[in-house]
């Protein structure tokens, strides 16, 4: 998440309005609690992730939270099935 936070405090001291965006992300095989960047250029909101060094943000970056995610694996109403790899 300091990645992101430091990214969306250098775009807001440029005056482009931007936040951060949390949840889970799929990543090398496994899914982990994960931080990105949205910033709104005038037209539309973008989402990057300068943790990963992506210029978008794919599928894999689901905006939940991470209590959520696991309460719902524990009560059996989430289940996992494949993760593929992003190339």
């Amino acid at each position: 998440s300091e990645y992101a936070r430091l990214s969306v405090s250098l775009l807001r001291s440029a005056g482009v309005p931007a936040e951060v965006r949390s949840g889970m992300a799929a990543q090398g095989g496994e899914i982990v609690a994960h931080a990105w960047v949205a910033y709104h250029d005038g037209t539309r909101w973008h989402e990057v992730d300068p943790t990963w060094g992506r210029m978008k943000v794919t599928a894999g970056h689901l905006p939940l939270e991470v209590t959520d995610v696991l309460a719902l694996v524990s009560l059996g109403q989430l289940v996992i099935e494949r993760i593929d790899a992003v190339k």
